[in-house]
C-alpha cells in the first residue's frame, strides 16, 4: 500500500536516499561525539520530516522501512555485515528516523486548523514562449508563505510525482498563487505540465519551505513628545545594496520579492 503513493521510477528518488543517508552518517561520524554537531544534523533531519509530512508517513511505515533497509544491507554486505555493524546501523536509523516523524508532527502541527495540504485549482494558463508555461492558480483556503520561499506541488500530470515550485507572486488573501514552470527534456513532470496543464485542473500544494529575502533594515520610530510635528522627509533605514542575479524560471521568486519590498516606501538599493 505505500508503493501506490510512490512515483513509477524510484531509480532517482532511492539515489537521492543513498547520497542523503551517507552524508548523515559522514558527518555523524565525523563528529567526534561533539554534542553540538550531531544536534546539527537532527535539526536538518527535523527540516527534513517537516518536508515528508505531506506524504502523510506514518511512525509504522518508518519502522518498517528501517527493517528493510537493514535487511538490504545485510543482502548487499554479505560476510562483512556483522552483529555490531547491524546493531550500530539499527540505532542510527531510529535515531533518524525520530528526528523525522518529530519534523512531520510539527509540520501538521503548525499547519492546524486547514491541514497540511492545501488544494487549489489552476484558474489561467499562459504558453509566452515555447516550453514554458505561466500557471495561476486559486487555492481553496488562504496560503501563508514568505516571498522568496517555494512550495511542494502535486498535479495531476505526473503520478504521486512532487515537486517545488517557486510562487512568483506573495501570499494574498485573494488566494492567489502563480508560478513559472520550464520543460525540462527527460523530467518526470515539467514537460507534461507544461503540455497539459488546463484551467480546472486540480493541483496539491504543501510545505512551504527556503530562506530567500531581501534583508530590510527600516529606520527606528523615534519617540515624539506630544505636540511635536512628525518628521518632514521619510526616514531611512541602514540598508545594504542588494544584486540579484537570475535567469529564465528563476526570475519567479525575485519577482515575489521585488513585488513584497514595492508596499514600502523604505527600501535598500535593489539592482
Amino acid at each position: 500500500y505505500v508503493r501506490a503513493d510512490l512515483p513509477r521510477n524510484l531509480d532517482g528518488p532511492f539515489a537521492t536516499f543513498v547520497k542523503l543517508y551517507r552524508f548523515l552518517l559522514t558527518r555523524v561520524e565525523d563528529s567526534g561525539g561533539d554534542r553540538a554537531k550531531v544536534d546539527d544534523v537532527l535539526d536538518l533531519c527535523r527540516e527534513l520530516g517537516h518536508d515528508l509530512a505531506k506524504y502523510n508517513v506514518v511512525e509504522e511505515q518508518y519502522e518498517r522501512f528501517g527493517h528493510a533497509l537493514n535487511a538490504a544491507l545485510a543482502r548487499v554486505a554479505g560476510e562483512e555485515w556483522t552483529d555490531e555493524l547491524s546493531k550500530v546501523q539499527n540505532q542510527f536509523y531510529v535515531i533518524i528516523a525520530r528526528a523525522l516523524h518529530k519534523g512531520a508532527r510539527e509540520a501538521h502541527a503548525e499547519a492546524e486548523p486547514d491541514g497540511l495540504n492545501i488544494g487549489a485549482t489552476v484558474v489561467d494558463v499562459q504558453r509566452p514562449t515555447r516550453g514554458l508555461a505561466v500557471v495561476r492558480l486559486l487555492t481553496d483556503v488562504p496560503m501563508d508563505y514568505l516571498p522568496g520561499q517555494y512550495v511542494s506541488v502535486l498535479t495531476p500530470y505526473a503520478h504521486a510525482v512532487w515537486r517545488q515550485l517557486s510562487p512568483s507572486i506573495p501570499a494574498n488573501p485573494a488566494r492567489q498563487i502563480e508560478f513559472h514552470v520550464r520543460a525540462v527534456s527527460g523530467g518526470e513532470l515539467s514537460a507534461s505540465l507544461v503540455a497539459m496543464a488546463t484551467p480546472g485542473d486540480r493541483w496539491v500544494l504543501s510545505s512551504p519551505l527556503g530562506e530567500l529575502e531581501i534583508v530590510r533594515n527600516p529606520a527606528p520610530i523615534p519617540e515624539q513628545e506630544p505636540g511635536e510635528p512628525a518628521p518632514t522627509r521619510p526616514l531611512r533605514g541602514d540598508h545594504q545594496d542588494v544584486l540579484i542575479i537570475a535567469g529564465g524560471t528563476g526570475i519567479a521568486p525575485i519577482r515575489s520579492l521585488l513585488l513584497d519590498i514595492s508596499r514600502f516606501s523604505d527600501n535598500p538599493r535593489v539592482h
